[in-house]
């Protein structure tokens, strides 16, 4: 028996894998209360912007609060979800995980008028998201955002570690998040490198040779300074 979770992992931004998310969000919705969190785990290389956008406004109109996460790589669109859905002081990356964010990127065909309808309209486009991502950021407006990118980045896209995103805003934590099982799923959020993996204690080490002695095993070498009093 499958045990319904608030919790949606993203990792990709084609038409079918977003009908997926949209389908569970709703079933989430229809099983939890309004004050059940909702964890957003996004590991993705990024996709299709107006698949993306679609996604972003489902979930944004969501009463319950959205905690958003990633633990590998958050790209492109993927970062866009990571900062922009995430509640006030709810945004987390792991310490070993990459952040990407760029201007809108895409290409076309056609004759000329085609081609220049097209731009104008990516244009106007990429200034909703990149306005969107600002107001995530605390800054301004679409422009800081796209000076940010300039002045940070080699190239067009400009990638950070967990740490320069919670400088630049991005993101409110970096840490752990981890999903608790209960009868009701509950999230328990920020927690450190220590907490994820905590030393053991004296008593536990005792616990563990005399365990390996009964079974006639090789004890464990664990370094004193694993060991936690």
């Amino acid at each position: 028996m499958n045990i319904l979770q608030p919790y949606i992992n993203i990792r990709s931004f084609d038409e079918e894998a977003v009908c997926e998310y949209l389908n569970k969000i709703d079933e989430i919705a229809l099983n939890f209360g309004p004050e059940q969190p909702i964890l957003i785990e996004i590991n993705s290389l990024g996709g299709s912007a107006y698949n993306m956008i679609q996604l972003y406004e489902h979930i944004r109109l969501l009463q319950n609060p959205i905690i958003t996460y990633t633990s590998s790589m958050a790209m492109s669109a993927g970062a866009i979800l990571l900062s922009t859905l995430g509640s006030p002081g709810n945004r987390f990356a792991s310490p070993n995980a990459s952040i990407m964010i760029h201007e809108i990127q895409d290409s076309t065909g056609g004759d000329k008028k085609d081609i220049l309808d097209y731009v104008a309209d990516m244009t106007v486009f990429n200034d909703r998201l990149m306005t969107i991502l600002a107001k995530s950021m605390g800054l301004n407006d679409n422009t800081d955002v796209v000076k940010l990118i300039k002045d940070n980045a080699k190239g067009n896209a400009l990638y950070l570690t967990p740490e320069k995103a919670l400088e630049f805003g991005i993101i409110d934590h970096v840490g752990y998040v981890k999903m608790q099982p209960k009868t009701i799923f509950e999230v328990i959020t920020f927690l450190t490198e220590e907490e994820m993996y905590p030393p053991l204690t004296n008593e536990q080490c005792i616990e563990i040779e005399e365990e390996c002695r009964k079974k006639g095993k090789k004890l464990p070498k664990v370094p004193s300074k694993k060991r936690k009093k």
